[in-house]
């Protein structure tokens, strides 16, 4: 029963994922807000699931996933960035 937890979680967040990847973009495409306004949320609870899976497992971040972080932080902040 316990290390289902954490596979439901990360199953949890696969949906979540699903879910960012497809309504907000639905929304944007045929103007409705209350779409487009979900993609924080869906953000959130996503980034909540996956750090619980991590911690619960009790899995150490590698080198790579911190690489992989900075590279996904680094390309939100370059496309996100006031354009002067």
């Amino acid at each position: 029963m316990i290390p289902e937890l954490g596979q439901f979680s990360l199953i949890l967040a696969l949906l979540l994922a699903a879910l960012l990847g497809t309504l907000p973009l639905i929304g944007a495409q045929r103007r409705i807000g209350a779409w487009m306004a979900l993609a924080r949320p869906l953000a959130a609870g996503q980034f909540v699931f996956i750090v619980f899976a991590f911690l619960y497992f009790g899995v150490r971040p590698a080198w790579n996933h911190v690489a992989a972080f900075v590279c996904i932080l680094a390309a939100v902040a370059f496309t996100f960035w006031p354009k002067e």
